[in-house]
């Protein structure tokens, strides 16, 4: 039911029609003067008034309820990302923790280990943490009455980490890494 506001021409008094009873007068509750209610024109501008005025507190509701709302989201996104955040350094906290307690620094390197006794660089690898150690025997040594090869029987001749024949010192391999030693011997 839509209320048009409209003024007595005789006394200025403010009525009230209600736009659905269907009236086809109205008649002042002060002075009693009667106003004919045809589609007239003061009638149409009332009328535009009153939907105006609707439209316009519609809107104003309409846009300070999408404020609120923009806020609420963009309080709730930044909390997201918040937290997001830190579930991600906590992951990353989490696999890095996983990864060096199954990773072991060498603690020495592949030039280091050449040319000492094949047992005492598995004793070494063995006492750092690694436990896939295979030992290789190459069997290149031979003894003659020109040349002896003797000073070199049992010394590293190679050594891999994962098929790496170089590395350094501190570098890091998983613990269950493939170790392979080649070492010199008669055949």
């Amino acid at each position: 039911m839509r209320t048009i506001q409209m003024t007595c021409s005789r006394c200025n008094a403010t009525m009230f029609l209600e736009k659905n009873r269907g009236f086809s007068s109205l008649s002042c509750p002060y002075c009693g003067g009667k106003l004919l209610l045809v589609e007239s024109d003061r009638v149409k501008i009332e009328e535009i008034r009153a939907n105006t005025d609707r439209f316009g507190m519609a809107l104003n509701y309409k846009q300070h309820r999408d404020h609120l709302a923009v806020d609420v989201i963009a309080k709730n996104f930044k909390a997201i990302l918040i937290a997001l955040g830190v579930i991600l350094a906590l992951i990353l906290i989490g696999v890095n923790s996983i990864r060096s307690k199954n990773n072991i620094r060498v603690p020495f390197s592949s030039r280091d280990l050449n040319n000492k006794n094949y047992y005492t660089v598995r004793t070494m690898l063995q006492d750092a943490g690694f436990s896939d150690i295979e030992l290789i025997a190459q069997r290149d040594l031979w003894d003659g009455f020109l040349h002896n090869d003797q000073g070199n029987n049992g010394k590293v001749a190679q050594i891999t980490i994962n098929g790496d024949m170089k590395f350094g010192e501190n570098d890091s391999y998983n613990k269950s890494s493939k170790i392979r030693i080649w070492y010199h011997t008669y055949p």
